[in-house]
């Protein structure tokens, strides 16, 4: 994985000579697009494309790291190299990467730059009055997951003067958890972690949860998207899951966020009345 470290040492890299060309290339590898012999023969044809440029060595490299080092777990291959000047860089990326193949006497990393700024750093955090899940995202991998949880919060079912105080009690409880789950998200914002953020949720919890996040927080763009609840009972889960998957084959997005515990544990369980002793 590429950070700012790698990228601040490809952009200051300059060639001591002409002779000394960098290599750069990006390659597409994507296994939903892409079998392995099809990016490979497509990696042979964009080395075809620089033999007069680029020296033997550099083009047998990249070859190399392709045929026998390459893991095959990600969506691009972003490589640079110059034996001449001792550069070598290979990024396998979960974003997706267009091929390219460019040589000169600095890296080439335009592409690579709108990558990063397209993937790099973002936040997903879904809500709801119990607290939140908060998941970090660069360049098209996950970074971490946070699990903000409060307090169970209720609804009172009954009515009479009771309710209403109840009630109180348990709005009040929600918009703790609410608050925890915006500090937290607040704090990965201030030190960089997000430069994005995405949030999910009911209409309700994600209009609350805005007006708890700071001024600088807001200022990343929160964009909303919808969520659902599927309910069913210990398979609801799973079934969130393949509904999650189904919409990604049907072509309606690319990123979906899916999941589910089991509660049926915490449920009471109702058995008919026997009309014989039960078996042992």
């Amino acid at each position: 994985m590429i950070d700012q470290s790698d990228l601040q040492k490809l952009v200051g890299f300059d060639a001591s000579s002409k002779e000394a060309a960098v290599l750069s290339l990006y390659l597409d590898v994507d296994p939903r697009g892409r079998t392995v012999e099809q990016y490979r023969l497509a990696l042979r044809h964009l080395l075809e494309s620089v033999n007069g440029n680029a020296t033997k060595e550099d083009r047998a490299r990249i070859e190399r790291f392709v045929e026998m080092e390459y893991d095959r777990q990600s969506r691009g291959l972003v490589c640079f190299s110059c034996e001449a000047e001792n550069l070598w860089y290979a990024f396998p990326m979960m974003a997706p990467v267009s091929d390219t193949v460019f040589t000169g006497l600095r890296p080439y990393i335009k592409p690579l730059g709108g990558i990063m700024d397209t993937y790099g750093r973002y936040g997903v955090v879904l809500v709801d009055k119990e607290g939140g899940r908060i998941f970090v995202f660069n360049l098209g991998a996950v970074e971490g997951i946070t699990d903000v949880v409060g307090e169970d919060v209720k609804r009172h079912k009954q009515g009479g003067w009771a309710s209403a105080r109840f009630q109180r009690h348990e709005d009040e409880a929600a918009y703790r958890n609410l608050k925890d789950a915006a500090e937290i998200t607040a704090e990965l914002v201030r030190t960089g972690q997000m430069r994005r953020l995405i949030l999910a949720g009911t209409d309700a919890n994600v209009a609350q949860f805005t007006t708890l996040l700071p001024k600088q927080a807001l200022q990343q763009g929160p964009i909303s998207v919808g969520g659902l609840t599927v309910n069913r009972l210990c398979g609801s889960g799973l079934a969130a899951v393949l509904d999650a998957a189904r919409c990604i084959r049907s072509g309606e997005g690319e990123l979906f966020l899916a999941g589910g515990v089991e509660s049926m544990s915490r449920a009471p369980l109702i058995l008919s009345k026997a009309t014989s002793a039960y078996d042992r």
